[in-house]
């Protein structure tokens, strides 16, 4: 209704593609958060596509300036560290796992990616570790507020999850019957 007046009002900060590219290092990306960090961290959610997997057991594997073939991205503690502030600031309350690159490392690097974001205390959206975690939606909730999260994919660059794990990866399989 029209004289509806909200008791409480929550902001949300969203970004796009968390992408590990050879440029990002610590020297290049010191200054990065420095006109935007306290506006994008200090909002009371922070969301972002994390679109690489996480295996800390696994090397490096970054985009490079040009990319000529197909990509299989794999980031590093350092980078995950510049993308979420520098260590300047909180980081991010959750990240979606669900794009073309969430079976980069395969079944492996789904499961290492979801440890790698419980470790940092950081919810997930988009990809599972079994079938009954599939079914569990992630919401965050600030000042009695609840939001839902959800995130799919249509492409898992050329990679298809397995017939009897398909939980893996929210995948929306477009033109087809």
């Amino acid at each position: 209704p029209i004289e509806f007046i909200p008791a409480e009002t929550i902001t949300l900060s969203t970004g796009g593609d968390l992408i590990p590219y050879t440029i990002l290092t610590a020297k290049n990306c010191e200054s990065l958060w420095n006109e935007a960090g306290d506006y994008f961290f200090n909002n009371d959610i922070v969301f972002a596509n994390l679109e690489t997997v996480a295996d800390m057991s696994k090397p490096y594997s970054a985009a490079p300036e040009i990319m000529l073939h197909d990509m299989y991205f794999n980031i590093d503690e350092k980078t995950f560290d510049i993308f979420s502030g520098n260590g300047k600031y909180r980081g991010f309350d959750v990240l979606s796992t669900a794009n073309n690159h969430s079976f980069d490392m395969g079944e492996a690097g789904v499961h290492a990616t979801i440890h790698f974001l419980q470790k940092k205390g950081i919810a997930w959206c988009g990809t599972a570790s079994n079938s009954e975690e599939r079914n569990h939606i992630t919401m965050i909730e600030r000042k009695g507020i609840s939001i839902a999260f959800l995130a799919y994919t249509f492409s898992l660059n050329k990679h298809a999850l397995p017939a009897d794990k398909e939980w893996l990866c929210n995948h929306l399989q477009l033109n087809t019957e």
